[in-house]
């Protein structure tokens, strides 16, 4: 999400710093290394002209923009944030997803699935990060990983019988583009804070963030009201014709 943040000045390089919502940030130095290399990238990748987002970025932005953008997660069933992390003068690299699932990781365990863009590159990073380890030791076996519905009929054949959600079981019908929906809910931030600075953008963002999430959980609590009703409604209905 391109939510860039202007530098009022050329040192204006501070970091703010929050448990909600963006404690990925703390782990980025982390996961820096676990990159990897363009030679076994491309080797990796699906043959398609698919791009989820440049992994480089201008000399030119990056004189001007301190955060560059926003990567982050939510639950792929309800559309519920989870966690985000400011990128910070570069393009998309794959240690701002690997800090988002480490903390993923520690709170709600290793008994997750992967829904990516481009989870056909990513898992070759995913595979010599520390959070692999971790599912090593929480029985591997069970993650899967896969690409967005939306995007999936960008990437190759191949690629999409191995990745595509509609082939992998126990994906169901989720679609896993519930971040393309907040995207366009925080698509309204993106003017007022682009002057911001650090500390106040990040707190009208967990203030969005916060407002979105607890929307989402409401929505859930009215789907399953008017469920039921409808549930017990319909056999109300069927006794009037007897």
């Amino acid at each position: 999400m391109q939510l860039r943040r202007r530098k009022a000045q050329d040192d204006d390089v501070a970091k703010a710093r929050s448990n909600r919502f963006f404690s990925a940030d703390e782990l980025q130095s982390r996961h820096a290394t676990n990159e990897v290399s363009q030679n076994q990238e491309k080797a990796d990748q699906c043959q398609s002209d698919f791009k989820a987002a440049n992994l480089t970025i201008t000399s030119k932005t990056m004189n001007h923009f301190h955060e560059t953008g926003l990567f982050g997660s939510v639950c792929a069933r309800h559309n519920i944030p989870l966690e985000f992390t400011n990128m910070y003068q570069s393009g998309e690299k794959f240690k701002y997803p690997l800090a988002v699932l480490d903390v993923i990781l520690q709170k709600y365990g290793s008994n997750v699935n992967i829904m990516y863009d481009i989870a056909c590159r990513f898992e070759s990073s995913f595979k010599v990060s520390e959070s692999w380890l971790k599912y090593i030791i929480n029985n591997l076996e069970s993650v899967k990983m896969a690409v967005t519905v939306f995007h999936a009929y960008a990437h190759s054949m191949s690629c999409q019988v191995k990745y595509h959600p509609r082939y992998i079981e126990g994906m169901g019908l989720t679609d896993g583009e519930g971040l393309e929906r907040l995207w366009s809910y925080l698509g309204g931030f993106v003017a007022m804070t682009r002057q911001m600075s650090a500390k106040r953008r990040l707190s009208t963002l967990i203030n969005g963030l916060t407002y979105y999430k607890h929307d989402r959980i409401h929505g859930l609590r009215k789907y399953n009201i008017s469920n039921k009703i409808s549930i017990v409604a319909q056999p109300l209905d069927k006794l009037n014709y007897l």
